[in-house]
Parts: C-alpha cells; structure tokens; sequence
C-alpha cells in the first residue's frame, strides 16, 4: 500500500523528479533495504513526515545520493614488495593499477614501496612500513581538493606542476620501480640486503646517464600536451595525528613516529601562498607558515614546531631525486584516466559519467564563501578537535601497555628502516 500511494504521488508532484540524476556506478532506486525497519516502513504518519520534509526540498534525491557517494580517488602506480589496501571490514594486495576509493587505507610491509596515482596528478610515494588513509576528493572547475591522513611512517606527496622537469643526465634512483627490475634481478642474483653502504661508495654509483636523457625528453612531450586539459590548482589538507599541513601546489615529505614527533619538509611550493600548519588542541585554530626546502620537527602532542638541519633524511630524499620513469608513467596514467574527467564542466555529466559530485570551488577572500570554502572551514576546526582527542586516549592507552612491558606500544624511532632495501637496490642497479 505504501509502495502504491508513493507511485502515485510522483505521478501527481512530478517536481520530485526535478534535478534528478544517478552517479555512475549507482542504483536508480534510493531504498536501502538492508537498512529498513519493517514496522517503521509500514508507518503511514512517518511516510507522511517524510513525504513533507522531500517537498520542501527539491533536492533532496540528489543530496541523499551525495551522502552515500564514494568516489574513485586514483589508482596504484607501482608496488614492490607487499603492499596492502584496507577497505571497510576487508583488505586485499595490490598491483598496479588497482583502482583506490574514497576512505581507502593503504600500507606497506617490510622493505616494500608503493607509488600511487591520484586522478588529477599527484602521486603519493609510501616507504617501507608506512600507512595513509585517502579521504576525499573534491572536483570543481578551477581546482582539485584533496584530504589525506597519513597514519605512521615515510610518505612523499607530489602535487604536479606544469613546469617542464630540469634533465638530469644521471641513472635514476628509484629504481625498485623500474620495468627492467626482473631483468636485472635475474642477471645480478640475491641482493646482500645486510650489506652496508657507505656515503663514498654510493655516490660513486651516480653516474652519467644517457637513458634518463631520453626519457626526460620523452616525459617533457607527453606533459606538454597533457597542460592543456589538467587543473591549474590542487588545495591539499594532509592530517597527521599530531597536526596538519595545508597548502596548495607543493611537494611536501612526512615521517609519522607512532607516539613520538613527526618530520615535515615542504620541498616546493608553487603557489602564491605559503602551505601552514595546524596546531593540536582545543583553543582557537592556530597555524603557522612553512617555508620551503626546510625540515621542522613536530612535537609529539602537537603543541610546538621548530626547524631543524634533517640531515638524516637525505637518503630518503635522494631516493626520489631522480625519477623520470615514475613521472613518465605518471603522464600516461593521466592521460588515461582523466583527460575527460578534468575538462568536464556539466553537473550530470561528471556525475553520470564519472561519479563524482561536482563542486563551486574556493571562494576568493572576503567574498562569499562556497561550498567547498566551507567544507575546508568544516574540516580544519572538526579534525583539530578529534584528532587532539585521539592522542590523548592512544597516550593513556600506550601508557598502560608500556607498564605491562608490551614493546610494540613503545614510541617510534626514527631509524633506516624506510629506505635502506630501495638503497640498497639503486647501489647494485645497473644500466
């Protein structure tokens, strides 16, 4: 009966149609009924209050599809070693391009290293025995929003300019990645992972290369012709447990110690702006401004930030140094995946095609501030306040553990577990 009278009520008040669409991927009907409670369904006053509160929104099909919408972020770029994704109550290995969604979790195991794709040009580098989570991502005409957590260890987040890349004529240092690993694998045997490198002996491997060269020049034609449809701006807000950092267009490296401090580096910055970052706490927002190519230690309850030398990261930063073949792929996969998606304008387009919600974009200064001004504003002061009281409960939580003598409760050291195996790898690569 109720299913009847409904049909009816359309047919009579077809303004509930109004505005209508369905995102790619999604079911026409609205009902979830796994979810329904038989004796409320059957209702007849809480069908009617139902009824009155959708005609006073011609919306609100849209803005319930919206609220159920998980959208597809990006893709793997390349995994070496045993690299997992977290989705839900389930998880699963992935390879590359193995499709990741709103809310993933991805990590990394043991001397392994993962390169992501994100649709509009980011690439996101994992080290060994790290974690991120991959919140959202938000599309509008000008710009690309994106929100990450970045839950323990080594990530490298890229934001992609449209400079053309300076040609380094050295082999590259990345080379866990490279699509001759199995060749070469082959031809030198095991690796001596405990063999120990010393500075004299490493740099002695950067030599002159004429295949990096090449593939610059080949990565500088694809790109070119890739500027013509990416966005001009991606608005990143990349959460730590003990602070955030955001900031648009930049490169910025992140190492999480598991309650200790953290380590941040904005190695560029190509905006007008200076990226920032948020303090923990309950008292009114506070941030401060990050300069480029500066290494700042995080204190461990997220109170204070200072500068310092960051000498013992250079072996993590020189590992991505020299990257053609990464940023090469990196341009085909963007040509792949998202040369209709960015340049898409129309609301029911991007969602029927795409699935995504499209939305206004940032609101310039003093003027009115649009959904996605909002969002931000929504996002600073609601993950401030939670992840502040996460740290105090994981603090009480890791302190009774410690007492029961529970090692693996004891707070991260920094050590040269994130990328000793990959260098290791670039030293016993040849050409």
């Amino acid at each position: 009966m109720r299913v009847l009278i409904f049909i009816i009520t359309l047919l009579v008040q077809p303004s509930l149609w109004a505005q209508s669409y369905r995102y790619k991927g999604y079911k026409n009907s609205l009902i979830q009924w796994e979810k329904i409670d038989p004796i409320r369904w059957m209702e007849f006053k809480q069908w009617k209050k139902e009824l009155e509160d959708k005609n006073n929104n011609s919306l609100w099909r849209i803005s319930t599809r919206e609220l159920e919408l998980t959208e597809p972020i990006g893709r793997v770029l390349g995994c070496s070693g045993s690299c997992v994704l977290h989705r839900g109550l389930g998880f699963s290995e992935v390879s590359f391009r193995s499709l990741v969604l709103e809310g993933d979790e991805l990590s990394t195991k043991k001397d392994s290293y993962l390169w992501v794709f994100l649709f509009d040009g980011t690439l996101v580098r994992l080290s060994a025995e790290s974690s991120i989570s991959l919140q959202e991502i938000n599309i509008s005409d000008e710009s690309v929003f994106l929100q990450a957590r970045i839950n323990e260890g080594n990530v490298l987040w890229m934001n992609r300019s449209e400079q053309l890349e300076k040609i380094q004529e050295r082999k590259e240092t990345d080379v866990t990645f490279l699509p001759l690993k199995k060749w070469f694998e082959s031809r030198l045997g095991v690796f001596e992972d405990e063999k120990e490198l010393r500075d004299d002996e490493l740099f002695s491997q950067i030599e002159l290369s004429s295949e990096s060269k090449k593939m610059y020049q080949r990565l500088h034609g694809i790109k070119a012709k890739n500027n013509r449809f990416t966005k001009s701006k991606t608005f990143n807000f990349l959460v730590m447990p003990n602070g955030s950092v955001v900031g648009e267009n930049l490169i910025a490296e992140i190492y999480v110690l598991k309650g200790n401090q953290s380590y941040v580096k904005i190695r560029e910055n190509w905006a007008k702006e200076e990226a920032s970052f948020h303090f923990r706490g309950y008292r009114p927002q506070e941030k401060f401004s990050m300069d480029s190519a500066q290494w700042y230690e995080v204190e461990k309850r997220g109170r204070e930030i200072k500068p310092i030398s960051g000498g013992q990261f250079r072996w993590g930063e020189f590992l991505t140094s020299n990257i053609p073949s990464i940023l090469l792929r990196r341009e085909t996969m963007l040509k792949k995946y998202s040369d209709e998606l960015l340049v898409t304008k129309d609301k029911k387009s991007l969602a029927e095609s795409f699935g995504y919600r499209k939305w206004e974009g940032l609101s310039p200064q003093g003027q009115k501030p649009t959904d996605l001004s909002r969002r931000i504003e929504f996002l600073l002061g609601y993950t401030t306040k939670m992840e502040t009281s996460m740290l105090a409960l994981s603090e009480q939580f890791r302190r009774k553990h410690q007492e029961m003598k529970d090692f693996s409760f004891f707070p991260q050291e920094f050590d040269d577990r994130f990328f000793k195996h990959a260098l290791i790898r670039y030293y016993q690569y040849k050409e």
